[in-house]
């Protein structure tokens, strides 16, 4: 590509499902979309996502971007593969009460102890006093959908580029210049949505350290036989286990890190391994296998500040995307559709 034609409508630097779902939607509207992308294949948070979806969310938007990013992948790719696994999001005693009635209202069944014990007498629930079930609920392989979305940017004529790094940005109000080693890219609209940005690149880059990282560090046991459980989640400290298609159990224990470097994930090596491990040992105390026996994968979420950055800080032609928490697979093609519908013209 030559100098001259480096000019864009938008740029996004993240090539994961995030970024990607951003560019299917935003080319489909007739711009002119280059997507890049720092490692050769994403390896973070997109493809080594448990890709578990819920369309119980404590937030009513979020279920309602579930259920319409549900339809997104199921028009996207028909044969799409999913596995139905039913969900019991878990309070206790402690836990917000309005949750229950707000399930309710929303369509959802409540169980509490003694009917949580008689439909899975297999998982001890002593810690659980109520769970919201999900009955609709289940899973997609990650990859699956990242080639997906990948192979629809191709079809609509998107720019993607693997293998990128960013050296420099300079941002204004009409027009933004990055730098990598291929070359600098123009754009009038530039959307960071590469997931995880310390706060050591952000000022590298000279912007506001507005964003923070949510680490999800997913750890896979290989169980034989799999318990016969659903995939459960705590309300309160956001643990979560699920059995998966290949023979093992999914679990992990999230935790919030300021600036650590993604080279540094998964991190936190024993103990925080082993928190999640004594999770789930709580539930499934029969199992025989070892903390040394698990399998540690790669997984970082960023989510914006609960306070939105001062507007001088940032030009409006500049987003951050950062939905994470753990549930950008869910509803990134709804989310990132709202976002464009109110920040793009």
């Amino acid at each position: 590509m030559k100098s001259a034609d480096r000019k864009l409508d938008v740029l996004i630097i993240g090539a994961g499902v995030i970024g990607l779902c951003t560019a299917i939607h935003l080319a489909r509207r007739g711009k002119r979309v280059l997507v890049l992308e720092q490692q050769v294949r994403p390896n973070n948070a997109t493809l080594s996502s448990g890709a578990g979806i819920r369309f119980f969310d404590p937030n009513p938007q979020i279920s309602t971007w579930v259920q319409d990013s549900h339809g997104f992948y199921e028009d996207l790719a028909p044969n799409l593969d999913y596995s139905p696994t039913p969900s019991l999001y878990c309070l206790n005693q402690d836990s917000e009460q309005g949750l229950l009635e707000d399930a309710e209202c929303r369509g959802f069944r409540v169980l509490d102890r003694e009917q949580l014990r008689a439909r899975y007498p297999q998982l001890n629930w002593q810690a659980i006093s109520w769970a919201i079930e999900d009955p609709l609920a289940g899973y997609r392989e990650a990859r699956q959908v990242w080639l997906a979305l990948l192979a629809c940017c191709r079809e609509l004529g998107v720019c993607l580029e693997f293998g990128r790094q960013v050296i420099s940005l300079t941002t204004g109000d009409n027009r933004h210049r990055l730098h990598t080693a291929s070359g600098v890219y123009y754009a009038e609209q530039l959307v960071l949505a590469s997931g995880y940005w310390t706060q050591t690149l952000l000022q590298h880059l000279g912007l506001p350290a507005q964003v923070r990282n949510r680490t999800v560090t997913i750890h896979y046991l290989e169980q034989s036989p799999v318990p016969n459980i659903p995939f459960v989640v705590e309300h309160d400290s956001g643990f979560h286990v699920r059995p998966t298609a290949s023979g093992g159990l999914l679990f992990g224990l999230p935790q919030l890190d300021f600036d650590v470097p993604p080279s540094l994930l998964p991190d936190r090596g024993a103990r925080q391994c082993n928190a999640a491990w004594a999770q789930l040992k709580r539930y499934l105390p029969e199992l025989t296998a070892q903390p040394e026996n698990i399998r540690s994968l790669l997984s970082a979420d960023a989510w914006c500040l609960a306070e939105p950055p001062r507007p001088e800080l940032l030009p409006k032609t500049l987003h951050v995307l950062a939905f994470g928490q753990g549930s950008a697979f869910k509803y990134a093609p709804a989310a990132t559709l709202a976002y464009i519908n109110q920040h793009f013209e």
